[in-house]
């Protein structure tokens, strides 16, 4: 998805959006099949580019949010983590 505007004042450029769907066995064979949906989005914002994934895999969701390459966010399940 592309698009621009302009919204809390600040210059915004929306960059894409990325969603993959994944199946397959884990481990040894022997499990259970693995859902995993990840979806990245990468947008500009006053010069600062923020990359959001989000991962869902066997019920669980992971959300980081990256600044310009640097890890600033890190959500399981909607629990903040630290950032080490």
């Amino acid at each position: 998805m592309y698009g621009y505007g302009y919204g809390g004042g600040g210059y915004i450029q929306q960059g894409y959006e990325q969603e993959r769907m994944g199946f397959g066995p884990r481990g040894n064979g022997n499990s259970r099949p693995v859902a995993k949906k990840t979806t990245k989005s990468t947008r500009i914002i006053n010069g600062r580019r923020i990359v959001t994934t989000r991962v869902e895999e066997n019920g669980q969701t992971t959300e980081t949010i990256e600044e310009d390459g640097r890890l600033t966010s890190r959500k399981i399940n909607g629990i903040l983590q630290a950032i080490k």
